[in-house]
């Protein structure tokens, strides 16, 4: 995995949301899960957020999932895209064990 649109690729078959963004935080890629469904609109909310981003000479996650961003120092785009699902998966299955009825 060596582009943003192979790491997209994995992360959609992984069953997460996955899209570039190009912002501040340069050519990034935004991972979300844990979809919230009943904000009345057409846009999508996630209870977990994490964006994937390049810092230095190596990729970074950065778990925007609470009031302060967690960041990791992930090395590879490859291992910085399995870090982030690993974090979203664990989320997910926390939010299962805590809340049964809104996971």
């Amino acid at each position: 995995m060596h582009t943003r649109e192979e790491a997209i690729e994995w992360l959609r078959k992984k069953g997460f949301h996955a899209a570039a963004r190009d912002w501040s935080l340069g050519k990034t890629v935004c991972v979300g899960a844990g979809p919230i469904s009943n904000l009345g609109s057409s846009i999508t909310a996630f209870r977990h957020m994490i964006y994937i981003y390049p810092e230095s000479e190596q990729w970074s996650i950065s778990d925007w999932s609470s009031q302060s961003a967690v960041i990791k120092m992930c090395g590879s785009l490859e291992n910085a895209a399995l870090e982030a699902a690993n974090a979203l998966t664990k989320k997910l299955a926390d939010d299962a064990a805590t809340h049964p009825t809104e996971a």
